[in-house]
């Protein structure tokens, strides 16, 4: 046995003898079972909020623009309703009526 496999290991090599691959390479410290399915869930509840998100604000956009597509023809029939109202209610603002 050569003096270096002979040393006791010291503070913070506890977990290094035998964790070298071929070529001396060391092997990277793996993720536990928990933390990938931990992981995996959390993928999947951000993919569903964020598809979520998505599906309400294009329905959302879509609404508001369909809206401000029709809102300037309904607007105007609304004034003349309101205007003919008011001609047939107060007959004396009507500006036809002014010589009478």
């Amino acid at each position: 046995m050569s003096d270096k496999e002979k040393e006791p290991l010291k503070k913070g090599e506890e977990g290094k003898a035998g964790e070298e691959g071929k070529d001396g390479e060391e092997k990277k410290d793996e993720r536990g079972f928990c933390e990938k399915c931990w992981g995996a869930i959390c993928e999947v509840v951000m993919t569903v909020c964020r598809t979520i998100y998505n599906t309400l604000s294009f329905i959302f956009n879509t609404i508001r623009s369909v809206l401000a597509f029709i809102w300037y023809p309904i607007k105007e029939r609304c004034l003349a309703c309101c205007q003919s109202c008011d001609r047939r209610l107060n007959p004396y603002r009507d500006p036809s009526y002014s010589n009478v």
